[in-house]
């Protein structure tokens, strides 16, 4: 199994589960063929439809219906400081260079807020950020990255935690559509027909591949409503819990094929 294979799979499975957003779809299946003729599975993928419209909106999309105090999100450093205006955090530095300022202001409080470190609104590279009410225990990191649907090609060396209050980010989340979800091959699109109250991860802890936890996506959030405390992931680590894409491109495939 390999990438392309995969992301044909995808694109039958999606518009089947999302028929509202087909002609959306399409539109971005037709721009792939065009820009990067494989599949849209790849690091650049942003900047290479950078200039459509639909790939970088946060249109569409219900909206979600959370319980719960807060959400959480992982993030590198490097993206974390990117996707705010600069403060303490200055975009000149290196990752590790920021996320000592992370480590090292405020002393021992465990949660700190994102404003003493930057300024703004968070996003991400395509206006929006991923978030779920899962709470994302630092104890036991890789297990719950994976259980969000991130294998390890996708995690920091050096990275935070980020968590907000549910009430704060709830005006601002949608559920993902396939539409926000095309360009990630781990991505467990909802069913229209379901009306979902939230989107839902991929579980990729061994052994074999289910439905995850709960997940949303949010329009730009002000710093001020955010918390965050620093997280490193070592080699040591990523060698004893070893979920990376290419060891489970087969199990993806199994679990897109049960969808149909």
């Amino acid at each position: 199994m390999d990438r392309k294979t995969l992301y044909i799979k995808r694109c039958l499975i999606d518009v089947r589960k999302q028929p509202r957003w087909t002609d959306d779809y399409h539109e971005l299946v037709n721009a792939v063929r065009d820009i990067v003729p494989n599949h849209p599975y790849g690091p650049t993928i942003c900047d290479q439809l950078r200039d459509m419209p639909l790939f970088k909106s946060f249109s569409g999309g219900s909206p979600a219906r959370m319980d719960g105090e807060y959400c959480y999100r992982l993030m590198s450093v490097g993206s974390l400081v990117h996707f705010t205006d600069e403060r303490f955090f200055r975009k000149s530095k290196t990752d590790i260079a920021n996320w000592n300022i992370l480590r090292r202001y405020g002393g021992d409080i465990r949660w700190k807020p994102l404003s003493w470190f930057a300024a703004g609104e968070l996003t991400g590279p395509r206006g929006f950020t991923w978030w779920t009410p899962w709470e994302l225990d630092e104890d036991k990191l890789l297990t719950n990255a994976h259980k969000i649907g991130l294998p390890n090609d996708f995690l920091p060396d050096y990275g935070a935690i980020l968590r907000c209050k549910i009430e704060a980010l709830e005006p601002l989340a949608i559920i993902p559509t396939i539409v926000h979800g095309f360009d990630s091959p781990v991505f467990n699109a909802t069913r229209d027909e379901a009306e979902p109250g939230l989107g839902i991860t991929i579980d990729l802890n061994p052994p074999g591949l289910r439905d995850g936890v709960a997940e949303i996506i949010c329009h730009p959030i002000a710093v001020e409503e955010v918390e965050c405390k620093p997280i490193a992931i070592s080699d040591t680590e990523r060698r004893l819990n070893r979920v990376w894409l290419t060891s489970i491109m087969v199990e993806l495939e199994h679990f897109y094929d049960q969808q149909l």
